[in-house]
């Protein structure tokens, strides 16, 4: 018989062909699954802030904690490739990003300059930026009654950049948040 003579037939051949392709489908899948996919990829690099409580920060022996570090060993168990997790100096941490050092930089902050860098993902949080000011000093209530004082900022952070749009030129950058506790 041929093709159109038995209608039955060519809906059983039409079936077989369709399942020929499903197995060849699902056995291509097996090969290209996600665990296959990373199992040869080179380790995700990823830069971040070495004090940025409650997300990353070192206990007293020096190791990393926060919520960082259990995010990314996740990612890494539910991926299968490797993380490299690498916190330093924020504008440190920027510099290794810029330097193509890096792969991801974590817990940057988007700006209009930075968005010329890089590609951003949708934020994991909304993180308020407060001002503390000294008990002593009254009347603050937003960055422009910051004007006449000098102001302490950490080094690349991107409150240096609002501060200066409000017109606060008395900033002065630490490498750490230490100096300014």
């Amino acid at each position: 018989m041929r093709k159109g003579d038995d209608p039955a037939a060519d809906k059983a051949r039409a079936g077989a062909g369709w399942r020929r392709w499903a197995v060849a489908l699902l056995l291509l899948a097996a090969g290209l699954s996600p665990a296959a996919a990373v199992a040869g990829a080179p380790p995700l690099k990823v830069v971040t802030d070495d004090n940025y409580p409650p997300y990353i920060f070192r206990t007293a022996d020096g190791a990393l904690e926060g919520y960082l570090v259990d995010a990314w060993v996740l990612w890494q168990t539910k991926t299968g490739r490797r993380v490299v997790l690498t916190a330093t100096d924020w504008a440190d941490a920027q510099q290794i990003m810029q330097a193509g050092q890096a792969d991801v930089i974590d817990t940057i902050f988007q700006t209009p300059e930075r968005q010329r860098l890089y590609d951003f993902s949708p934020p994991y949080a909304d993180i308020p930026v407060p001002i503390y000011v000294h008990a002593s000093i009254g009347g603050v209530t937003d960055v422009k009654a910051l004007a006449g004082f000098l102001v302490g900022a950490k080094k690349g952070d991107a409150c240096v950049d609002r501060l200066n749009a409000a017109g606060i030129t008395g900033i002065r950058t630490y490498d750490t948040n230490r100096p300014m506790n």
